[in-house]
């Protein structure tokens, strides 16, 4: 595909999205956006013509390479619903049970990894951080109501910083948390509040989802670490966007 996505001005002084193929870009469901700032709109177009370029990319249809995106992926499901109604991530205090933070997999069973985890962690919850057998999505009946629970302080911990929120970014937390295969709501709300920076959070995946360090990856492999990485950093200039109130933002009105 040789063409690109790209920016118009519309007549109201807002920018709009043109696909590859000249159509005005719409959300998911085919919902128009009202038009963006520059800034944003200048964004979204370079994630999306960053993915459309990557060489990892073997997406084909044009949707599957928005649905990449995840400044994509929250803007429109902003702008598909209600902010304060999509609802986000409402049970943070039962999904939290089976985060893989707490919940090491033994098979990975690498103590430099444990380490490494345990550092950053501990960096940012403290008392609160704790270390929990793994697989309560196992169990079942009688065993998964007897097995070793999150603690209430460290799931109050994370719910403040979770409510703390505006409900943009919790919606952030929703599409990101997905995205990376739900290994843990806690290091999400941790990246998104803007505690654990996004190298930091693709390493924590990478070690509790795969057992590796990214630095021991081989040139192919990592060709997806980097890939991974701009999704987040481009996501990271939409967060920043939503904090300083760009009034031309779907949830915004």
């Amino acid at each position: 595909m040789n063409k690109k996505y790209s920016i118009k001005e519309t007549e109201n002084g807002l920018f709009e999205i043109h696909r590859p193929n000249g159509e005005v870009l719409k959300t998911y469901r085919g919902k128009a956006y009202d038009g963006f700032s520059h800034n944003v709109a200048k964004n979204l177009c370079e994630d999306l013509n960053h993915i459309l370029a990557a060489p990892v990319n073997h997406f084909g249809e044009i949707e599957a390479v928005e649905r990449t995106s995840l400044i994509y992926c929250v803007l429109s499901t902003i702008r598909e619903f209600e902010v304060e109604e999509h609802g986000a991530v409402s049970n943070v205090e039962v999904i939290i049970q089976d985060d893989y933070l707490f919940r090491f997999d033994p098979f990975l069973g690498q103590q430099k990894i444990e380490r490494f985890v345990s550092s950053k962690v501990q960096e940012q919850l403290g008392e609160h951080w704790i270390r929990l057998p793994f697989g309560i999505k196992n169990l079942a009946g009688e065993s998964k109501a007897d097995a070793e629970l999150v603690p209430e302080g460290t799931v109050a911990s994370m719910l403040e910083i979770y409510n703390s929120l505006s409900p943009a970014q919790k919606v952030i937390v929703d599409i990101v948390y997905h995205a990376f295969e739900e290994f843990s709501i806690t290091s999400t709300i941790l990246h998104v509040s803007g505690k654990v920076n996004e190298s930091d959070y693709y390493e924590l995946f990478a070690n509790l989802t795969q057992g590796q360090f990214t630095k021991d990856m081989n040139e192919e492999d990592y060709e997806e670490v980097r890939f991974q990485l701009n999704r987040l950093l481009y996501l990271k200039i939409l967060n920043w966007a939503y904090q300083n109130q760009d009034p031309f933002l779907p949830g915004r009105d």
